[in-house]
């Protein structure tokens, strides 16, 4: 789903104020929980493979790819089910403190939840929500922003939890770790600032005024990030990346969070787009490891855990860190994605390294130059949208109906020469921009107008668009690009399918790069190098689908 509502993500983190974002869940259930199947598990044909491995001159194998029913849960849990995820290994933190804490004479009883106190902060944030966006469904608000309805309740208990044990309001009985955590983090001054704000509101016995509040909110949610990145440190947390036996998805310290088990929580909020994407990227990427692997590429374990180690050094201790990066940069739905990714990508680099050359840099220069040089396109784009924005469901049919209109608004346009076009636009194209709060106004988001988005360079299309460097290395393409680069200036092109539904664009004017690009061995020739390598990259993996006759 879009996350269009920014504006409010702001207002419930600030509000909500113990919100991690985290559904809560019991880290140490026991079994595999009975979860709906995601279609069994997948098998890929020595026939198919064989047609892949011509691709690197290699004799089909002798026995079939079996990609199991969990490497397709993984995929959704890291996709839908990240907050569930985070809030077992959570929850794995808390057991232990208070294990240890009851050891040390503690009575478990200290630790319970006031339920009151749950369901009050409940509809603070509820209510809040109601006034900012008094159009729109509560519950929709909230999904639209990451938190699920369902699991709201027990998301507060587990914060509300976590703060008892690591965070109470009053600084000097932060236990030792949560003291020195912040200490690093922020410094010593912050503790001292704390301490004398909690003594002085003790002092005064009146309750903080809304601003003060929300400041505090907002300061006690970055103290509690970097909590819990002290707890990651301080344990052995490994994900299924980093070689995990097949259907855990999480082990913290001797405790396995499996895969099935998550699943399990998310499973009735999985569509079947949601399912197509999940058993898309575990084909691609089997396939992929396969052929890398029959091809000698594939790196072993030492060497990408030190390509990797190396290629996240310069994010260390910098806000940007790499997390950061993957997930809200590129749109990777979990770092154990994009880790995945870049060991494909640094196979197929080392298994087309004669390629990959000067004489290649100097071909991919002219596309280079438009995206890194920063082009702008002055884009009108109509979308004929399987997904109803107003209400965050995908529709019935919505494929299939979506492309049928698509084909009729290219009949129409075609009859009249493409004249009809901004009647067509406003008459068809679903892009949808929800309401904005008052308080909101001066600091809007980017508003689609209904698709007349104006000039953009390629990644601000992209971003409009709801396309990114994972959803084009798992679909094989992107409306963007075809757009940007594609199509002539003043002329139409599509209808693609995308994110949504399917696209037909309209480039009304181009304004050219505003920076050159050079290959003269500045920081530009890499940033052309990598661009180069993800686009035949994305090329490659997209022939090895088509070859297995999945694309």
């Amino acid at each position: 789903m879009p996350a269009f509502l920014a504006a409010t993500a702001a207002v419930l983190a600030l509000s909500h104020a113990a919100l991690f974002g985290f559904a809560s869940g019991t880290a140490q259930e026991a079994g595999a929980a009975a979860a709906p199947s995601v279609g069994g598990p997948i098998t890929i044909s020595k026939e198919a493979l064989g047609r892949v491995f011509e691709l690197v001159g290699k004799p089909a194998p002798a026995e079939p790819l079996v990609i199991p029913e969990s490497d397709v849960q993984l995929a959704l849990v890291h996709t839908l089910g990240s907050q569930e995820l985070e809030a077992r290994k959570i929850d794995v933190f808390l057991e232990r403190e208070i294990n240890a804490r009851v050891r040390q004479g503690a009575d478990r009883s200290e630790f319970a939840v006031d339920d009151a106190a749950v369901e009050a902060q409940i509809e603070q944030m509820r209510e809040q929500v109601r006034q900012q966006y008094p159009t729109l469904d509560v519950d929709f608000v909230l999904t639209s922003n990451g938190i699920q309805p369902g699991s709201l309740r027990s998301l507060t208990q587990q914060s509300q939890l976590f703060n008892q044990v690591f965070l109470p309001d009053n600084p000097a009985e932060w236990p030792p770790m949560t003291r020195d955590a912040i200490v690093a983090s922020m410094g010593e001054e912050v503790v001292s600032h704390f301490q004398a704000a909690y003594e002085r509101r003790v002092a005064e016995g009146a309750p903080q005024d809304a601003a003060g509040a929300q400041g505090q909110a907002l300061f006690k949610r970055i103290m509690r990030d970097a909590v819990v990145r002290a707890l990651d440190e301080q344990s052995e947390v490994r994900t299924a990346g980093q070689g995990l036996p097949e259907g855990v998805a999480l082990r913290v310290d001797d405790v396995d969070i499996r895969t099935a088990d998550v699943y399990a929580t998310i499973a009735d909020r999985v569509t079947p787009e949601d399912l197509r994407k999940a058993r898309l990227w575990a084909q691609k990427t089997a396939l992929l490891e396969a052929v890398f692997q029959a091809a000698g590429t594939y790196p072993d374990d030492a060497t990408f855990d030190a390509a990797f180690d190396a290629h996240e050094a310069p994010f260390k201790n910098n806000p940007i860190n790499l997390n950061f990066l993957a997930r809200q940069v590129k749109r990777f739905p979990s770092l154990d994605h994009y880790r995945e990714h870049f060991r494909l990508q640094a196979a197929f680099e080392k298994l087309r390294a004669d390629e990959l050359d000067r004489a290649a840099m100097e071909d991919h220069l002219a596309r280079a130059q438009r995206y890194l040089g920063l082009e702008v396109a002055d884009v009108e784009i109509i979308l004929l949208s399987a997904y109803d924005f107003p209400t965050g469901k995908w529709k019935e049919n919505g494929w299939k109906e979506a492309e049928q209109r698509a084909k009729e608004v290219v009949a129409a346009l075609v009859e009249a020469g493409g004249e009809n076009w901004s009647e067509l636009l406003q008459a068809h194209s679903d892009f949808w921009d929800p309401p904005l709060p008052p308080a909101a106004a001066q600091q809007a988001p980017a508003r689609s107008n209904q698709g007349r988005f104006g000039p953009k360079n390629r990644n601000e299309l992209a971003q409009s668009l709801g396309e990114s460097d994972f959803s084009m290395f798992l679909e094989g393409g992107s409306v963007t690009d075809a757009l940007f680069f594609d199509v002539p200036t003043g002329e139409l092109g599509g209808p693609w399918r995308g994110p949504y539904g399917y696209y037909i664009g309209l480039v009304k004017a181009r304004t050219p790069a505003k920076q050159l690009i050079t290959l003269d061995g500045g920081n530009y020739e890499d940033m052309v190098r990598q661009d180069m390598i993800s686009v035949r990259f994305n090329a490659f993996a997209q022939e090895v689908l088509r070859r297995a006759g999945l694309g």
